[in-house]
């Protein structure tokens, strides 16, 4: 089955030290180069992020390089959070999709509702601000255990600094304890959770499988 033309929002997921952005870079390779596209070269992949390139994407960026304590600026960096999430949609993610494009992003709302309300936001607030946005089409939520997290974030070399959110072993242990609620907290999203202890490359299949019936409808 040929690709359709019809665009799709998928979106990868999940708590630092998951390998969301490596999985995120191995699948917009797969797709620009799908089996079943290569004589049509229909599919035109675009690759963002969050949080999206704004004047409140930088603030959220210095922020984190700069707090403290991981509970604080918690109502400030939800406010910030959300307020680059509606550019990304308005300037990225929407015209792409209109335009029929396969839209990847590493990450999305599960990030600011898992780590903010790891902060002390209620959860049941930020799922309410985020009412009306684009739903993707598929989330994938790479979840490894937070053994190997703290593992992964352990043996992680040449960064330039630690984000606040990553030098608390109990913070990330509440973050990995929402991600894991995520199904429950918003049920009608179309959600896949991955199994993040596999090898890069065990993962990468398991996302491309269910990108096939997505897309291709493959069974």
């Amino acid at each position: 089955m040929a690709f359709d033309g019809k665009g799709r929002f998928i979106v990868l997921d999940g708590p630092d030290y998951s390998g969301k952005g490596t999985q995120t870079r191995k699948l917009v390779s797969y797709l620009m180069d799908h089996p079943q596209d290569r004589a049509d070269k229909f599919i035109t992949v675009v690759a963002t992020r969050e949080p999206y390139m704004s004047e409140h994407g930088k603030q959220i960026r210095e922020l984190l390089r700069t707090m403290t304590d991981p509970k604080e600026k918690a109502a400030e960096l939800a406010d910030l959070y959300i307020k680059a999430r509606e550019v990304h949609l308005t300037h990225c993610v929407e015209p792409a999709l209109a335009a029929g494009h396969i839209v990847v992003s590493d990450r999305y709302w599960w990030s600011t509702l898992s780590y903010q309300s790891a902060q002390g936001v209620p959860m049941e607030e930020l799922v309410k601000r985020h009412a009306g946005m684009r739903s993707p089409d598929v989330t994938f939520i790479i979840m490894p255990t937070l053994e190997q997290m703290i593992h992964r974030k352990a043996q992680e070399r040449g960064r330039p600094y630690d984000e606040i959110f990553e030098k608390s072993a109990d913070f990330m242990r509440k973050v990995h304890e929402n991600y894991s609620s995520m199904a429950d907290v918003m049920p009608n999203e179309n959600i896949v959770y991955i199994d993040g202890d596999k090898s890069i490359d065990a993962v990468h299949r398991d996302i491309c499988e269910a990108v096939d019936v997505l897309i291709f409808k493959k069974e």
